[in-house]
């Protein structure tokens, strides 16, 4: 089963992924990312793609960048988004985040942000330090749960009981779907990280981290803006709703019309609340570590 019928559908984590990595926050990224004269940069485990767009965007058409991953459908909807978007030099590989399709020594830049934690931390590494040239670097980015921000465990309005209880009912398949993935498997010590980049031969390590909001109450944003983020939120609930129908089969198909029912009835209440001008701060910060070495 693929990551994206199973783990987390393309809306999710598509819009999830353009949120942090708006155009707002190009000039923080691109300062950590500091990946100076790169001509070509390879994002590993690229999902629908939204990270690697947002660099084809950032750096222009001199920079070629190529995302791969091994989920055929992730591919897909990247690659047709990256034409919708006039961005031709940015380009989409199915493969094996441990066996890439490149050959050695063709690459400025290895990247990959919430990865590592579900491969075997060592070989990605070697696999990354192959594709790079001779000066190139291999970038880690890993989201640290633990020490993210959440300013509402159920965001606003909180859930009822009831849409609880069904949320509850989806935990075991997805559990079960998480488990045979692999998901967060070989999760790295990140006071470890660094020392295993020396230990795979990579010099001139650095550690950076990033903090990028997702605040739709921000006195800054638009009107526009704040509905498109709650809009996600919505979307992706929605979202993980479909991907539970699709693990737990027809039987449940009476709870989770239900459950889609009062979720999208609480993000109504969450819109009405915002075009009212009422500001409930239901924000999240993720924390991410940026780890990276030279080839």
């Amino acid at each position: 089963m693929d990551w994206s019928t199973s783990i987390q559908g393309i809306d999710l984590l598509d819009r999830s992924r353009e949120m942090r990595f708006s155009d707002d926050y190009a000039p923080l990224i691109l300062r950590i990312l500091d990946v100076g004269p790169a001509r070509t940069i390879a994002e590993l485990g690229c999902g629908p793609g939204a990270l690697a767009r947002a660099l084809g965007r950032w750096l222009g058409p001199d920079v070629r960048i190529v995302g791969i991953d091994l989920d055929q459908r992730f591919v897909g909807h990247a690659h047709r988004t990256a034409l919708q978007d006039r961005l031709p030099h940015v380009r989409f590989l199915q493969g094996d985040v441990l066996r890439l399709p490149l050959r050695s020594d063709c690459v400025d830049v290895c990247l990959s942000y919430t990865v590592i934690e579900h491969v075997p931390n060592e070989p990605f590494l070697i696999e990354q330090a192959r594709v790079c040239r001779r000066g190139g670097r291999v970038i880690t980015m890993v989201t640290l749960p633990e020490k993210s921000l959440v300013s509402m465990s159920e965001g606003w309005p909180p859930m009822t009981p009831r849409e609880r209880e069904l949320w509850d009912q989806t935990r075991g398949a997805f559990e079960a779907a998480e488990s045979a993935r692999g998901v967060g498997r070989f999760w790295p010590d990140p006071a470890v990280l660094p020392t295993l980049f020396e230990q795979t031969g990579l010099k001139n390590v650095r550690v950076d981290a990033l903090a990028l909001p997702v605040v739709p109450d921000d006195a800054r944003l638009t009107e526009r803006q704040r509905v498109q983020m709650i809009e996600a939120d919505r979307r992706m609930a929605v979202e993980r709703i479909e991907m539970a129908a699709q693990l737990l089969g027809s039987a449940h198909g009476g709870e989770l019309d239900e459950l889609r029912q009062l979720v999208e009835a609480r993000f109504a209440r969450r819109l009405k609340a915002s075009f009212k001008g009422q500001r409930v701060w239901d924000y999240s910060v993720p924390f991410v570590l940026v780890v990276s070495g030279e080839v």
